[in-house]
């Protein structure tokens, strides 16, 4: 199998996935914003708890409701909870 095979059958496993995600998930996750965007209209706050591998993508999350990014619109509430590595490895040593 050459490299170039390799990846081309990498990329149409991960397309096929991403179709079947999309299939199974659409409703779930359209249910889940529309509970964030309740959230938000009765003057809530939006609190993403993460934890190890999942912290890159909570700090993304949060940083994506506290800044613009091309829309115009006040900053939303958001508040990340979560261990950083270095702190999780700090722990570890002691």
């Amino acid at each position: 199998m050459t490299d170039l095979t390799c990846v081309t059958q990498l990329l149409a496993t991960h397309i096929e996935a991403s179709i079947l995600l999309a299939d199974q998930s659409a409703l779930l996750i359209y249910q889940v914003g529309q509970c964030l965007i309740n959230c938000l209209l009765a003057d809530g706050r939006i609190l993403v708890c993460t934890d190890g591998p999942s912290y890159a993508n909570g700090m993304h999350f949060e940083s994506l409701l506290l800044h613009r990014h091309g829309v115009e619109r006040p900053p939303l509430p958001v508040l990340r909870l979560g261990q950083t590595s270095a702190i999780l490895q700090g722990l570890d040593t002691t």
